[in-house]
């Protein structure tokens, strides 16, 4: 009985790949997070005029961008390539199942 199974390399690239992008979202989220405290800090402390108050206006906004950025490694499809495998949710036909195993 000949069984259609995933080779397990695929499988492998596909989770180091999984791992790798959740340890640059990680870090992206730590820059993010202290980036938006110093803006935060900035905010509460400076007058409105002062020049400090712009960078830290400045860094909210940078703080921003990179949240953007870390929400893209979230989305499928956009910085990793669509997994090609099918869902459970997809129709399988008559012939994606092997003769072996269809049912009479």
């Amino acid at each position: 009985m000949s069984l259609n199974r995933p080779h397990p390399q695929p499988n492998l690239e596909r989770r180091q790949r999984q791992q790798r992008n959740l340890v640059i979202r990680n870090w992206l989220n730590g820059i993010f997070i202290l980036l938006a405290l110093l803006a935060i800090v900035g905010v509460l402390l400076f007058e409105a005029g002062d020049f400090r108050l712009n960078v830290s206006y400045g860094i909210a906004i940078v703080a921003v961008l990179i949240k953007m950025v870390e929400a893209m490694f979230r989305m499928p499809g956009v910085l990793t390539p669509k997994d090609t495998k099918r869902t459970s949710s997809s129709k399988m036909s008559e012939t994606d199942i092997p003769k072996e195993n269809r049912a009479n």
